[in-house]
């Protein structure tokens, strides 16, 4: 070992193990934190608003999208849709995520294949199309859909409004809006990581299929650079909820360790998916050892790359198993 300044370092190289977990992952992030019942790290106050203003917060820009939807001219707002406007347009599907708001409003218009033209030809200020269609089927009218895209913030996450309509028996056009807003949660109280390390145990795990130095574990104790690093944690961003496509994953991560004096015993432990989606989890430890809390986080692969490139750390995401 290799003690310079605070650093610690050794490698080792295991044989290659040809398992990739794939190329593409679909993810259901649901927005939570695990306590168990002992006081989280971070004051509750520093983490924002909390999830139920949050929440009211996308409802009342869910509301805005819809002050901003284009109906045709003698357009009329209906209480609800009933089988005498015509045939049901399809209900809304319950929310995949718990994170996400769906406001929705029922119109009618007259001349109904002129009213869909000029809504398909008109796009809300502030937006951009986002996917149009169309299906019908045995004994059922034609539904015709269109998108719009607004622009998302740090706060909400593809606020879109989105059109489903039809022409009724009567010749009217008969229009489903949807209001829909993904909004950012709370970060976890343990996902902010106390002050006061004096050791960081870094490991990276190349994946299997790296066919040398699979391994390699690094001890700092330079007081900067161990600052720089809860810093760079606790800046990280919420878990984005919903469901998302992943890029590649080959299987590597990173482990920070951070601790206060005994290496074996951290109080923080920071497992990092340098690839995929980049997901992050943060767990904390009470003084005994005992697990107090778990977070989950993003920015992964930003991470990752930062401590790799400050302690000189090369392949860091295993992306020598493609060569």
């Amino acid at each position: 070992m290799l003690d310079v300044q605070g650093l610690v370092v050794s490698s080792v190289g295991l044989p290659s193990r040809n398992v990739f977990r794939g190329t593409l992952v679909a993810v259901l992030v649901i927005s939570a934190w695990v306590g168990l019942g002992h006081a989280p790290s971070a004051r509750a106050g520093a983490l924002g608003a909390s999830n139920a203003q949050r929440r009211a917060a996308a409802f009342a820009e869910a509301h805005q999208l819809l002050a901003r939807a284009l109906e045709p001219g003698g357009s009329r707002q209906l209480t609800k849709w009933t089988g005498a406007d015509g045939p049901a347009l399809a209900a809304a599907a319950t929310p995949g995520s718990l994170d996400l708001v769906d406001v929705t409003r029922y119109f009618l218009a007259p001349n109904g294949v002129a009213a869909l033209r000029w809504i398909q030809s008109h796009v809300p200020a502030g937006a951009k199309v986002a996917e149009t269609g169309s299906g019908s089927g045995p004994n059922v009218a034609t539904t015709y859909s269109i998108g719009f895209l607004f622009t998302s913030s740090r706060s909400y996450l593809t606020p879109t409004l989105e059109y489903s309509m039809l022409i009724t028996p009567q010749g009217q056009l008969g229009m489903r809006l949807d209001a829909i807003v993904t909004w950012t949660p709370r970060k976890s109280p343990y996902s902010i990581v106390p002050s006061g390390a004096r050791r960081v145990l870094v490991k990276v795990d190349r994946s299997g299929n790296v066919k040398v130095h699979r391994y390699t574990t690094l001890l700092v104790t330079a007081s900067a650079m161990i600052r720089s690093f809860l810093a760079k944690v606790n800046r990280l961003p919420v878990a984005n909820p919903g469901v998302r496509h992943c890029p590649l994953d080959l299987g590597a991560s990173m482990t920070l360790s951070f601790s206060r004096v005994v290496p074996a015993r951290p109080y923080a432990v920071v497992k990092i998916d340098p690839g995929g989606c980049g997901n992050v989890t943060i767990t904390q430890y009470d003084a005994t050892g005992h697990q107090i809390g778990v977070a989950q986080d993003s920015g992964g692969s930003a991470l990752a790359r930062y401590v790799a490139t400050t302690l000189g750390i090369r392949d860091w995401a295993g992306m020598s198993a493609l060569s």
